[in-house]
């Protein structure tokens, strides 16, 4: 069997091989405080992330919601989960 045959014979296996799938789902957190000199809190955050833990969500990323001014009001946790 020539080489470029084999490669394309396991290329077809891998393919033919099932590829996980995930879902995904997203939290909003508003923040709350000032935030021109100081920070703000994301009230419930680690209990966000302790709840969806549990679920058997994982956490894969922040993304900021910019208000007027370019000013953060809240927070969306982005969580996935492989589905069986």
């Amino acid at each position: 069997m020539p080489f470029n045959s084999f490669i394309l014979i396991h290329l077809e296996a891998e393919k033919n091989q099932s590829m996980k799938r995930y879902e995904y789902t997203t939290v909003n957190i508003k923040l709350s405080g000032w935030g021109l000199f100081s920070s703000k809190k994301a009230d419930g955050f680690e209990e966000t992330l302790a709840k969806y833990g549990r679920e058997g969500w994982r956490y894969v990323d922040t993304l900021s919601e910019s208000g007027a001014y370019g000013e953060v009001g809240s927070i969306k946790l982005i969580f996935e989960r492989e589905i069986e």
